[in-house]
């Protein structure tokens, strides 16, 4: 398949026009995704209506973001909605990036049901997922682990960050714990 981005759309005359091109092409081995600032929301109604002409039209508004995204994986994966929030937390929350994670699952898996279990190993992490998994080691005691990965990448100020934050959290659970008497 190819992928045609086009960026910046909205300063364009007339975007309607440049989608009825587009028509005139054989989409059928084509993604096209066109980004652009919707704040004039006529516009953006227009640029579904005219995108919906040529093919399927997915309106990926920054607040809709996360549900179309989960949707996608859906979709794409079989996943549930408790797994692909877990993919999204692993491999980010950019679409191209997900989108090639989930190809790179579609060839893994070759037709067999995906597992999420299994794609761990494949799947590319982001940095913060990283992160948060060597933190819950630490936290497990797997000092090994932590120091071989912290001598191999060199992230030891976000390694920081990150087991500050946790800290911050197992510190204010305590307190709530401690000021309503509860024992677990």
């Amino acid at each position: 398949q190819e992928l045609i981005i086009g960026k910046r759309a909205e300063q364009l005359k007339n975007i309607g026009e440049i989608i009825d091109i587009l028509a005139l092409y054989n989409a059928d081995s084509k993604e096209i995704v066109i980004i652009y600032d919707d704040t004039d929301s006529s516009l953006n109604k227009k640029i579904i209506t005219a995108a919906g002409k040529i093919g399927k039209a997915v309106e990926a508004r920054k607040e809709n973001k996360k549900k179309e995204l989960i949707q996608y994986i859906k979709d794409n994966t079989g996943f549930s909605d408790k797994e692909a929030y877990q993919l999204i937390d692993m491999a980010g929350d950019e679409f191209l990036k997900l989108k090639q994670e989930i190809d790179k699952l579609k060839n893994y898996f070759a037709g067999k049901t995906m597992s999420l279990e299994e794609a761990e190993g494949i799947i590319t992490k982001t940095k913060e997922y990283k992160i948060y998994e060597i933190t819950a080691a630490l936290m497990a005691g797997n000092k090994k682990e932590v120091y071989e990965y912290l001598a191999h990448t060199g992230n030891n100020m976000l390694f920081l960050y990150s087991l500050s934050k946790e800290l911050q959290s197992i510190l204010k659970i305590k307190y709530i714990m401690e000021e309503k008497n509860l024992n677990f």
